[in-house]
Parts: structure tokens; sequence; C-alpha cells
């Protein structure tokens, strides 16, 4: 009797979901087609590309003595393939949008986009990202990041990073401008940053090493640890320890 009342149960609900998707007028959808597609365009003109991505991992990888933009997507869609992936410029810059534009109802896997991109070192980044993984390597100019989730890896920058990110970890290493990070929640690993760092921090734990100018912090809640920069500012801390090594002057702030 239990297991018929647990059976009955589980259909209503279904039926119920059910209703409430069709009276919305809202078909739920199942992502099982995978496709690839790559893209290139000339890039001998441009200074800067942006890229509008909206689910889905992204690796991006300066290389020296290329003058072209390519990139290799590996897509999870509907049967309709109701996606947009393009790649165009305007003047100097070049815009790459890679987004699904089917409901957001889905049975099962979700879709994405997950995209491989390597490009002229000397172009700038502007990554306006809302899910999924970003890896970033070799780039010879500034990065700029708005990241809505997933792990950020960012290493070998000649320019400087700005970074708005809502929640996941965030990896810096290399960096030989100054480093700008405001986060709301994820462990902050930042190393080897030649000017100075501005965070602001709602959660999560940040180490610093290897600092060559001024390091301010801003933070909420998480351990703070800071291993040799030229000073360090606390300008609030609500909850953490905090260890600081090899400060060259003298630190200052709440702890």
């Amino acid at each position: 009797m239990q297991k018929l009342h647990k059976h009955f149960t589980y259909t209503i609900c279904t039926l119920l979901l059910s209703s409430i998707l069709i009276g919305n007028d809202v078909q739920a959808e199942s992502a099982n087609l995978r496709l690839s597609e790559t893209l290139e365009i000339d890039a001998s003109d441009l200074i800067k590309l942006r890229i509008e991505a909206r689910a889905g991992d992204m690796i991006i990888r300066g290389e020296s003595g290329q003058d072209n933009i390519v990139v290799e997507a590996t897509i999870l869609t509907n049967e309709q393939r109701d996606y947009t992936l393009s790649l165009t410029k305007n003047d100097d810059v070049s815009l790459l949008v890679a987004e699904s534009n089917s409901s957001d109802s889905w049975w099962g896997k979700s879709p994405y986009i997950d995209l491989k991109i390597s490009i002229p070192k000397h172009l700038e980044l502007d990554v306006d990202d809302r899910s999924g993984d970003i890896t970033i390597s070799d780039i010879g100019a500034n990065v700029n990041i708005d990241d809505r989730s997933g792990d950020i890896a960012i290493s070998d920058i000649a320019g400087s990073v700005k970074i708005n990110d809502r929640s996941g970890d965030v990896t810096i290493d290399d960096v030989e401008g100054f480093v700008v990070v405001n986060d709301k929640s994820g462990d902050l690993d930042i190393k080897n940053v030649g000017r100075d760092i501005d965070i602001d921090d709602s959660s999560g734990d940040i180490e610093l090493f290897a600092v060559g100018g001024d390091v301010t912090i801003e933070d909420s809640s998480g351990d703070i640890v800071v291993n040799t920069a030229e000073s360090v500012n606390i300008v609030s801390d609500g909850s953490g320890d905090t260890r600081m090594t090899n400060i060259r002057s003298h630190a200052r702030g709440a702890k």
C-alpha cells in the first residue's frame, strides 16, 4: 500500500509540473545534439577581442606571430540547433558571441558551448561570461573579465587584469601590471604580480605571494595570507585569520 501511495504521489507531481509548463506556455526541451564548429577571422588590424558567452568552459591562449583569431567550439544543443555562434569585427574590435537561444526549461542536460580560442598575443581581452570555467594565458595586453560562476585561471599576462566575479575560485600567476578583483565568493590565489593589487572580497580565503607593489584588501570573511609585498592596507576584515610576511613597508589595517 505504501509503494502504491508513493507511485500515486509521483504521478500527481509529474502531472502538476506538466500542467504548470503548459499553462505558462513553456515547453521543456532536451539538449541531445553534439556539434563542432570552427570560426576564423583576420585580426591584423584589431586591438581587442570581446567575448559574450552564456554557458560552457572557455580556454584562451595568445600566440606570438599569429595574425588571426581561431575559435574551436564544442556545442551541446537541441534538435533545432537553437544557438548563436558568431565572430565579427567592427573597426578595431572583434566580437565573439556564443549562447543558446532556446527555453530555460530543460529535461536532462542543459545546452552549452565550450570554446577553445587562440588569438594574436597583442590583443586586449574583454570577457562577459555567465557560467563555466575560464582559462587565459600568454596575453600581451590587458584582460577584463565579468563572470557570474565558474573557476578562473589566468597566467602570463603582460598587461593588467581586472575581474568582477560572483562565484568560483580565482587563480592568477605572473601579471606584469596591476590586478583588481571584486569577488563575491570563492578563494583567491594570486602570485607574481608586478604592480599593485586591489581586492574587494565577500567570502573565501585570500593568498597573495610575490607582489611588486602595494596591496589593498577589503574583506568580509576568510583567511588572508600575504607573503612579500611593498605594503599592505587592510581596509576592513570581518572574520578569519591574517598572516603577513616580508612586507617592505608597514602593514596597515584591521589586523
